[in-house]
């Protein structure tokens, strides 16, 4: 059974913050970055974006720091009894930096686990257990969208691309100027585009936006149309139809159905 030591959700430090724990810190840890950070792999740094996550084994050096503003991230401390395994063989980058594809949800069940682990009932512990599972899966999932031909020309453009694309879920994108960006006619930079990642670049855009949206509504009380401009849409009529369509709810549904389950704002230490 998976248990949690420690969890922190939007922990805060100065651009000068640094973490070096030569031999681990005894369990796993999983990291989102939510500011631009250096890694440390074999000593050797490694610059990060937003929306990067690492995932270190027990026993290996965990060594990180902020760059440039204030170091901003998510983290939870587990470690299990009896399926060490379970996390060896999960399909995922170990001790190395990768690109977390929907880090705004990877954000909301590291927040979940935070809260549930500081519940007291008779299901605490299976619920904590579970949402671990999920939590490492889910990130395997986003992970399977993996790239059809390794070693093509453009593979590390539209990687850059499809990072920026979540990196920069305000922005409002439009696909004939990334082609031109990379100079690519329209048509052979769809083609590539779900060639590599088994979708298309307006899927990803889309969910970018509306993974947003879910954070914004989870953690503030903007208003709707306030919360579309937030999310790159100039129409907040559209911004409404298409979260609906991709969740089910409306804006204002999803954002009362959390408070529902999570009516209070328990601190994280």
């Amino acid at each position: 059974m998976f248990y949690i030591h420690r969890t922190g959700w939007r922990f805060i430090h100065p651009s000068t913050f640094e973490m070096h724990r030569p031999n681990g810190s005894g369990n796993y840890l999983l990291i989102l970055f939510q500011s631009p950070a250096i890694v440390y792999c074999n000593e050797k740094p490694i610059h990060v974006k937003r929306s990067t996550a690492i995932l270190y084994t027990k026993g290996e050096c965990q060594h990180y720091s902020g760059f440039e503003t204030d170091f901003i991230n998510d983290w939870i401390h587990f470690d299990c009894d009896d399926d060490s395994d379970f996390v060896e063989t999960l399909d995922l980058p170990k001790n190395t930096p990768f690109v977390c594809r929907d880090a705004h949800s990877l954000s909301s069940m590291i927040r979940a686990l935070g809260e549930q682990n500081q519940t007291n009932t008779r299901y605490t512990d299976t619920l904590v257990d579970l949402g671990i599972r999920q939590m490492l899966l889910k990130l395997c999932e986003s992970m399977q969208i993996m790239p059809a031909v390794p070693d093509h020309p453009y593979l590390a453009k539209m990687q850059q691309l499809r990072s920026d694309i979540y990196n920069a879920p305000y922005k409002r994108w439009s696909v004939p100027d990334m082609a031109k960006s990379i100079n690519l006619s329209l048509s052979y930079f769809q083609h590539l585009y779900s060639s590599f990642f088994k979708t298309s670049v307006l899927s990803d855009i889309t969910a970018s936006k509306i993974g947003y949206a879910k954070y914004l509504l989870e953690t503030n009380d903007f208003p709707i149309n306030y919360i579309s401009s937030l999310c790159g849409y100039e129409n907040p009529e559209h911004f409404m139809r298409q979260f609906k369509k991709y969740t089910g709810f409306t804006p204002t549904q999803y954002r009362l159905r959390v408070h529902t389950i999570s009516d209070r704002d328990v601190p994280y230490r």
